[in-house]
């Protein structure tokens, strides 16, 4: 909380691991929903920065086949109308140009 409340972010750019069942830690704790996260987190950079707003998604697709990969990044793509990337498969550029 301190560093988005610090930094005031205009951007925010979500961070997924697709493959990863629960908290890190926590195996009792499933991860929660991407839109679930999203609200949260753009409700409290909204706390400082009322224009705060989701310009990405990255996924951290290492554990998966070029396919699946390129078959999930498309699909949160459509689903939440934002340019997704893996940084390391494919760069970050699609976000990058939205800015």
């Amino acid at each position: 909380m301190g560093l988005v409340h610090g930094s005031q972010p205009d951007a925010l750019v979500l961070c997924h691991e697709p493959t990863r069942p629960h908290m890190r830690g926590l195996p009792h704790y499933p991860l929660p929903a991407i839109e679930d996260t999203m609200a949260s987190h753009l409700a409290a950079a909204r706390l400082t920065n009322p224009e705060a707003k989701f310009v990405g998604i990255c996924v951290n697709t290492k554990a998966l086949a070029e396919d699946e990969a390129k078959r999930v990044l498309d699909e949160l793509e459509s689903r939440f109308h934002l340019p997704t990337v893996d940084p390391v498969r494919t760069g970050v550029g699609h976000i990058v140009d939205t800015l």
